[in-house]
């Protein structure tokens, strides 16, 4: 038995799964279709750390920089709407004026309230100039967005869902999501069932065999690993904890189908280096080819769905973005805020000192012309959520 060093774990880790001619004799097409696959693999996995850590790193410069300015904006917005409403009430203005003034204190409410969660005292005075209160508008907003959302679903599948599915958290989402996804596999197997021909019904049957075998093939593999690196086996407390650790790793790969990370471990510790490979047979190179064609996919889509996840909604834009160039948009985002910041904290200054109903009707005049509103369309509401939900159906193959 090897020692089961940390030189040889990070050995592990570095090995490449690679078939290699010999002699002069060149690789057979599935051969290379099996190299090709694993290189394919090897950067999406590499691909789909980078993009966990490039998303975590523009978060954490988005919550040290950006959010502060936006928090900063909210805060200033609601204290121009406290500032304007106290203002306005010391003149008499016509009752379309004083429609337009309340408008505006609403809308600068709303703004602010898109971006922090308002405290009693400023939900209170929303209230006092909103025909509906502020969680009345909240609940209806949410339970419009969810049922728009799930009756275009409803259309696709028939009544399968509910508003009520939707939970309000990163593990419903994720439920949720899944459940999605299974009514769209289960309806692109419905579709193919209605047009198939002989050969689709032959195909499947195949398909379905090479599934049977490849399941097997990982099985076999898993239950060799374990034969050798059972912590159970071993009498000497060192090796008996790495062998832990190393286990922990091949039930992992087992239960996820990770046969790349299997074969791995098997060339690591059961065969030497690649040299079992290049004896695999060509019907057990089909069977991997097509598991590795699997986790390909999947890690292609996991990609994809990374970015959507709630805990990045805030810098989902940038997403697809370099680091140097979405930080660069950070950045951007940060000089503009500070401006917009700046321009509310003055406007303050001048109705703390104002001294005539002209100024008033000025401002609300300028600001309601400025202002553009991307909420009023319930199209528009949803935007966003569904191509979140979408966007994680979205299927690509080798």
């Amino acid at each position: 038995m090897k020692n089961l060093s940390k030189n040889q774990e990070a050995e592990n880790k570095n090995l490449s799964l690679k078939i290699s001619a010999k002699d002069e004799n060149p690789l057979t097409k599935n051969q290379e279709i099996f190299n090709k696959l694993t290189q394919k693999i090897e950067k999406l996995e590499k691909g789909n750390v980078e993009h966990f850590k490039k998303l975590d790193n523009l978060l954490i410069y988005f919550n040290a920089n950006v959010k502060p300015l936006i928090t900063e904006i909210a805060n200033v917005q609601l204290r121009l709407a406290l500032i304007l409403s106290e203002q306005s009430g010391k003149f008499n203005f016509s009752k379309n004026q004083t429609e337009e003034i309340n408008k505006v204190i609403l809308k600068l409410c709303n703004e602010a309230f898109e971006n922090i969660e308002p405290t009693d005292e400023q939900e209170a005075f929303y209230n006092s100039r909103s025909k509906t209160t502020y969680k009345e508008e909240i609940e209806e907003q949410e339970k419009n967005s969810k049922e728009i959302f799930v009756d275009m679903l409803n259309t696709m599948f028939g009544d399968k869902f509910d508003a009520g599915d939707i939970e309000d958290s990163e593990d419903g989402f994720m439920n949720f999501q899944k459940k999605m996804n299974e009514e769209f596999e289960n309806l692109e197997k419905n579709n193919s069932k209605n047009k198939k021909t002989k050969k689709q019904i032959q195909l499947e049957k195949q398909k379905e065999q090479e599934e049977a075998v490849k399941t097997k093939s990982i099985r076999s593999i898993y239950i060799t690993l374990a034969k050798i690196l059972h912590p159970d086996t071993e009498t000497d407390p060192i090796l008996k904890l790495e062998k832990e650790e190393i286990m922990k790793k091949v039930t992992g790969a087992y239960e996820s189908k990770d046969l790349p990370a299997l074969l791995k471990l098997e060339m690591e510790f059961v065969h030497k280096q690649c040299e079992f490979l290049d004896q695999l047979t060509d019907e057990k190179l089909k069977i991997y080819i097509s598991a590795l064609r699997e986790q390909a996919r999947e890690l292609e889509q996991e990609k994809q769905s990374l970015a959507y996840q709630p805990k990045y909604s805030e810098i989902k834009n940038l997403a697809f973005l370099s680091e140097k160039a979405a930080t660069l948009q950070l950045s951007k985002d940060v000089r503009i805020f500070d401006i917009l910041k700046q321009t509310y904290t003055s406007q303050i200054r001048a109705f703390e000192n104002i001294s005539s109903k002209k100024e008033i009707i000025s401002f609300v005049k300028e600001y309601s012309d400025d202002y553009d509103d991307h909420y009023d369309d319930e199209v528009s509401q949803m935007d966003d959520f569904i191509k979140l939900m979408l966007k994680s159906t979205k299927k690509t193959g080798f």
